[in-house]
C-alpha cells in the first residue's frame, strides 16, 4: 500500500482514472499538455493497494517559486471514485498522500479541486491537513445529466420553458456542424467575442482555443447552430472516457432572439449520446449567487441533478502563504 510518483515518460496515465466515478478531462494528459504551454509542469502519482489497485490519483500542476519553492494546483483532483475502494483505505492514503506530496515538492502552497460529489467522511479526512479556500477559483457545484436515456426521455425531463423552447427552433431550422476543425474553432471564437463585447468579459482567444483543441484531439468537439450561414451558438465540450464537460459556450445576439442555444443542448446531448457518452456536465453553476441565477436557470431546466462536489481544499506551509494567495485569487479569480 502507497503513492508512487509516475515519470513523464511514463505512458498510460489517462487509463489510471478511467474506471473512476469522479474521472475528469482536468486530470488526463491532454490538460496536462495544454497547461503546459503557460509555465506549468505536470506531475503524476497514484496510490495502490493489494498488488497494485488503484484507490487514489491525482496530476499535479507545478510552478516554480524563488528560493526551491513550489505552486501545486490540482483541477479535478484527487481521484477517489475507483470501484471497490473503501472508507478505511482511503483515511489511511489520502492525508498521508498530500504531506508526502507538498514534502517532496517543497511546496509553499498546494490547491485541490476535487469533482467528486461531497462527502461527509472525505471532507473530514481532507480537514485533518487542509482547509476550505477563503477565495475559491471554482462553484463547487453543477448539474449533471444522464445520456443513458432516450432524447425523448431527455426532452420529456426539462421544465415545461425549456421544451417550448428547444422545440421552437427544433427540426432544420438551425443547421449544425460538429468537430474540432479550425473554422469551427473560428466561429467559436467570433460569437464568443461578441458574447463578452455584450456583457463587459474576456473573450476567448482563438489562439488558446487551438492549442486545447491540437492538445486534446478526438477529446475536443465543438457543435456550431448556424440560421443560415451566419453562425448564431456554439461550444466546446472537452471528453474523458465516457464523461463529457461543457468547456466555453457562446451565442450571438441573433441566436438570443432566436433562443437558439436552448436547441443547441439538445443536440449536443444527442451527438454525445451516439459517440458513446454516458453522463454530461454543465461546468458549474453558483447556487444561491444572485448574479448568476440566468445561467442557474437555464442549465437547470434540461432536468439534470444538481451535484455538490467535494469542492476546493487549499494547504499551505504558512498561514501568510494561505492569506497572500486568497487575497491574490480574489483580485484575478484564476491563476
Amino acid at each position: 500500500m502507497g503513492w508512487k510518483q509516475l515519470s513523464a515518460e511514463e505512458a498510460g496515465w489517462d487509463r489510471v482514472s478511467s474506471p473512476a466515478g469522479d474521472d475528469n478531462p482536468f486530470q488526463s494528459e491532454a490538460w496536462g499538455r495544454y497547461k503546459q504551454r503557460s509555465g506549468w509542469e505536470p506531475q503524476r502519482w497514484i496510490a495502490s493497494v493489494n498488488g497494485g489497485r488503484p484507490v487514489c490519483s491525482v496530476q499535479l500542476l507545478r510552478k516554480r517559486l524563488p528560493l526551491g519553492g513550489a505552486l501545486l494546483w490540482a483541477p479535478g483532483g484527487p481521484v477517489i471514485g475507483f470501484p471497490g475502494s473503501s472508507p478505511a483505505e482511503l483515511q489511511e492514503i489520502l492525508p498521508e498522500g498530500i504531506r508526502r506530496i507538498c514534502r517532496a515538492n517543497r511546496a509553499w502552497y498546494a490547491r485541490f479541486y476535487s469533482l467528486q460529489p461531497s462527502d461527509p467522511g472525505v471532507r473530514r479526512l481532507l480537514s485533518e491537513i487542509c482547509a476550505v479556500p477563503g477565495r475559491r477559483l471554482g462553484s463547487g457545484a453543477t448539474v449533471q445529466l444522464d445520456l443513458t436515456s432516450s432524447p425523448e426521455h431527455l426532452l420529456e425531463g426539462m421544465d415545461k420553458k425549456h421544451r417550448y423552447l428547444v422545440r421552437r427552433r427544433g427540426g432544420d431550422a438551425l443547421q449544425w456542424k460538429w468537430g474540432s476543425s479550425d473554422a469551427l474553432a473560428a466561429d467559436l471564437a467570433r460569437l464568443h467575442a461578441e458574447m463578452a463585447a455584450a456583457k463587459r468579459v474576456s473573450a476567448a482567444d482563438l489562439d488558446d482555443l487551438s492549442r486545447l483543441i491540437a492538445d486534446f484531439q478526438e477529446n475536443a468537439r465543438i457543435l456550431i447552430g448556424a440560421s443560415g450561414s451566419e453562425p448564431v451558438t456554439g461550444c466546446l465540450v472537452l471528453l474523458k472516457g465516457k464523461s463529457a464537460f461543457y468547456w466555453r459556450a457562446a451565442t450571438s445576439r441573433k441566436g438570443r432572439e432566436l433562443s437558439a442555444s436552448y436547441a443547441m443542448i439538445l443536440e449536443l446531448l444527442k451527438r454525445l449520446k451516439a459517440g458513446g457518452t454516458l453522463r454530461f456536465d454543465f461546468g458549474g453553476i453558483l447556487p444561491g449567487v444572485e448574479s448568476a441565477e440566468g445561467i442557474n436557470h437555464f442549465k437547470r431546466g434540461f432536468g439534470g441533478r444538481t451535484v455538490e462536489y467535494l469542492g476546493e481544499w487549499e494547504w499551505a506551509s504558512r498561514s501568510w502563504v494561505r492569506w497572500g494567495i486568497n487575497a491574490w485569487i480574489a483580485g484575478r479569480r484564476r491563476w
